[in-house]
Formats: C-alpha cells, sequence, structure tokens
C-alpha cells in the first residue's frame, strides 16, 4: 500500500483486479450475476470501504462492471 493519504496508481489497479477477481468468482460459484454489497465486497478483497467504493466506481465508468442498485421492500 501507499501508506496514509492518496493511493499510487499501482495500487488502485491491484484493488481493481482484486475486486474483478472477486466479482467473477463470485458469479463463478453462483452460476450468474451475483451481487453484494461494497461492504461485503471490500471484506473480501481486503481493502477499506472507500478503496473498493473507488475501484467500482473506476469499473463501473470504464464499463468493465454495471453498478445496479438494490433496495429492500421498504426501500432501504
Amino acid at each position: 500500500m501507499a501508506g496514509k493519504g492518496r493511493a499510487s496508481v499501482n495500487d488502485m489497479k491491484r484493488v481493481e483486479v482484486l475486486v474483478l477477481m472477486e466479482i467473477d468468482q463470485q458469479t463463478e460459484d453462483n452460476g450468474g450475476p451475483y451481487g453484494f454489497s461494497r461492504k461485503t465486497l471490500a471484506e473480501r478483497v481486503g481493502v477499506s470501504p472507500y478503496r473498493a467504493r473507488a475501484a467500482i466506481d473506476r469499473l463501473d465508468s470504464e464499463g468493465m462492471i454495471d453498478v445496479v442498485s438494490r433496495y429492500s421492500d421498504d426501500g432501504g
């Protein structure tokens, strides 16, 4: 890791790769697209929720993943 504060480009790319690998593994294990919270993804990848969110946002903006909001029946 790059220490406190800003992450290096290499670190950001590493987190993106870890996120993609986790999404791929969960999709394969579940036989199709699999959704989970950003917090859960961060825990599985071993990074902070902030870094996971930043990686997800970059991957989404590059068209590599689709981010879909999920809500419970009560709107939460």
